[in-house]
């Protein structure tokens, strides 16, 4: 019938591809039923050999010998400052000698993170009066269960990176100590009361970066990156109301009661 030849041309232009093929499908090997090549080709491979000096470095930063060495001499050495200058001389050298012809094609270009660098400079550099401030005033502000210590720096958290956000409700925590700093806070630890205040910290101080686009450092590069690539991306309020809030505050709201409360 003239229908059972359609259905078999149609059989035959019916070819197994996967995203990692090079090469299309043709009809001489759909026939044969050999399918198409599979052959993938990697460009810029020698970059991973600079990606595994980063990661080694991370490593040897945190290190047990170097945190000791650090300790002892006060960081009058600055082993901190050469990792960090090691790592970035090593991402220049990455750049200068990675694949032109890759970079080109992936768009790459220091548009995202410099605006992500500039935001956090401001942040980071505006922070100690904040945190000088919540250390001198913390038992006045009415933050003294672990309740309120998860809520209101997740709060921050959420339009705040995590590190500072940490940094200053840590030492609002340590205020609430009779004489107490945040330059003490190893010594608090032993207190269970001072170590539930350590988790709702950490936790909301983690947890809560992403409900908004500057709540943590990649999620404003990553949408930078996004709309550089062409794709759409909800807009500030719209990305919290339509997503963050409906989808994640109801999971926060889990976890302050089996984690924290």
């Amino acid at each position: 019938d003239d229908d059972d030849d359609d259905d078999d041309e149609a059989d035959e232009g019916l070819v197994p591809y996967s995203p990692g093929s090079t090469g299309s499908p043709t009809k001489d090997s759909a026939s044969t039923g050999s399918g198409v090549s599979r052959h993938v080709q990697i460009q810029g491979h020698q970059n991973f050999g600079f990606l595994l000096v980063i990661i080694l470095l991370v490593l040897v930063q945190k290190a047990g010998f170097i945190q000791d060495i650090e300790t002892t001499h006060a960081g009058t050495l600055g082993i901190g400052f050469l990792i960090s200058f090691f790592m970035a001389s090593v991402g220049f050298l990455a750049w200068r000698l990675g694949n032109k012809e890759a970079l080109e094609s992936n768009n790459f270009n220091f548009g995202p993170i410099k605006e992500v660098g500039f935001l956090f400079v401001g942040i980071f550099a505006t922070m100690t009066p904040a945190i000088d401030l919540l250390e001198a005033k913390a038992s006045s502000m009415d933050i003294s269960s672990p309740m309120a210590f998860y809520w209101c720096s997740g709060a921050l958290s959420s339009f705040l990176d995590n590190a500072p956000t940490y940094l200053t409700f840590l030492a609002a925590s340590a205020g609430l100590i009779p004489g107490g700093s945040i330059d003490n806070v190893p010594t608090y630890l032993d207190s269970p009361t001072f170590q539930r205040f350590v988790i709702a910290i950490s936790l909301g101080s983690v947890f809560f970066g992403a409900n908004s686009y500057i709540g943590n450092g990649p999620n404003f590069m990553i949408k930078n990156l996004a709309e550089e690539g062409g794709a759409k991306c909800p807009t500030f309020l719209e990305y919290m109301y339509k997503y963050s809030m409906p989808i994640l505050l109801p999971a926060f709201l889990i976890v302050s009661f089996m984690s924290v409360y």
